[in-house]
């Protein structure tokens, strides 16, 4: 059996080119293409972002891909984001068709739970990673839209970011999926731990693993020197990721800086309004940058550039790649206590923790290291003599080829 080529299918909410942004869906994609360099056979089933709701199949890559527009099923006050009818009706053509040995589901929003089912009742053993909070936050990261932070232990009772009726129905309807999935798979001690709290008495995750996601390294380059502190921000202009709690935080900083936000050049399109912006902070044009979006090939030079990277979150965070690239390029960070960060930024050492959603807390950090440059310089050495310890793409799909294996062999057992 240790020889044995798979059939593996795995499931995502959204995929294809334009998604390959998110890291979810980056994630999902290079797993298929290292598994099927492995030797197995692999495919994929999704939803994409139309309205075109036919079920399609084409090779993306040398993956067999299937998927239907989603139409309004992401919207997170749909019932269909979690049992979608239509998506159980096409998951059934899909497994008869390939008959997988195992399935690996990676996000069901859109999709919905009921998939879960249907690989069961075809007696085919299942996985379920676990990216986010989706199970019990259907905006994924347990922050509201308004950018303020909810409290897991209120989960499902004190939720209100839409009808309380329809959250707690939407909750206790989902979360007994979990009892039906042969192995659920946490990307981090943080997640997993997050889930136990919040599912206490209903569910034991006795099938949980903790494999943590894989990183690349970033190319460590020659730091440009600068006469001014550069500090980098590479979430775009999502509010969850803290773009306007950080965009407030600089606001009156003193002294020789600088600021990049990456992903942000498409909302500041308005030259006179950027003026008036720049004016109301007490900041010179020169101090704010805003640049488009990046691909992974740009990080070397973008972390060139860099003498620290801030990571603002209001959400919480799972892992957080970010992070994790800027350490392994020898940029320290300065990071939200979202979860994620915390297990890899030792705070004072290679980098510096605030509480989520605190701009005073963050605006005291920059302002010190704008002051006291030489911490910066005691964080670099710090984590050239520290690096941090990633997980290899190589390592990342043995553990997934071993967890499959194991699951068949139980299966075929049984």
């Amino acid at each position: 059996m240790k020889d044995k080529r798979l059939r593996v299918s795995l499931v995502i909410c959204l995929f294809g080119p334009e998604e390959l942004s998110s890291g979810a869906v980056r994630i999902v994609y290079d797993t298929a293409r290292y598994l099927s360099e492995r030797g197995h056979s692999v495919s994929i089933f999704s939803g994409i972002r139309n309205k075109d709701n036919s079920l399609r199949r084409k090779s993306l890559d040398g993956i067999d891909w299937w998927f239907f527009g989603l139409g309004d099923s992401l919207r997170p006050e749909k019932i269909e984001n979690y049992s979608n009818p239509l998506a159980g009706e096409y998951f059934i053509q899909f497994l008869k068709n390939l008959k997988p040995d195992v399935v690996h589901f990676h996000a069901l929003q859109g999709l919905g739970v009921t998939l879960i089912e249907e690989a069961k009742n075809q007696n085919i053993p299942t996985v379920l990673h676990v990216h986010d909070w989706w199970w019990f936050c259907p905006f994924l990261f347990l922050a509201k839209l308004d950018g303020n932070i909810c409290d897991p232990r209120g989960i499902p009772k004190a939720c209100d970011c839409l009808s309380h009726q329809f959250l707690k129905d939407r909750f206790f309807y989902i979360v007994p999926f979990f009892q039906l999935v042969d192995r659920v798979v946490f990307v981090s001690d943080f997640i997993k731990n997050s889930y136990k709290s919040i599912m206490m008495g209903l569910y034991e995750l006795n099938n949980a693993v903790v494999i943590e996601n894989p990183v690349v390294p970033v190319e460590q380059r020659l730091v440009k020197k600068s006469p001014v502190l550069r500090f980098t921000y590479l979430g775009g202009l999502n509010p969850h990721k803290g773009y306007y709690l950080l965009r407030n935080a600089v606001m009156n900083l003193q002294g020789q800086f600088l600021i990049r936000y990456y992903g942000c050049s498409f909302g500041e399109v308005n030259w006179l309004k950027k003026v008036f912006d720049w004016i109301r902070r007490g900041l010179r044009p020169s101090k704010e940058k805003f640049l488009p979006r990046y691909e992974h090939s740009d990080l070397p030079d973008i972390f060139a550039l860099s003498d620290v990277v801030v990571v603002p979150s209001l959400m919480l965070e799972s892992y957080n790649l970010v992070v994790r690239e800027a350490l392994s390029a020898g940029v320290p960070v300065i990071a939200s206590k979202s979860g994620g960060p915390e297990s890899v930024v030792v705070d004072g050492k290679n980098g510096w923790l605030f509480p989520r959603g605190d701009e005073v807390s963050l605006r005291k950090i920059m302002q010190n290291l704008i002051d006291n440059p030489e911490e910066v310089l005691r964080a670099r050495n710090f984590i050239k003599e520290n690096p941090v310890m990633l997980k290899r793409w190589a390592e990342y799909v043995e553990e997934l080829e071993s967890l499959y294996i194991n699951l068949v062999e139980w299966s075929d057992d049984v």
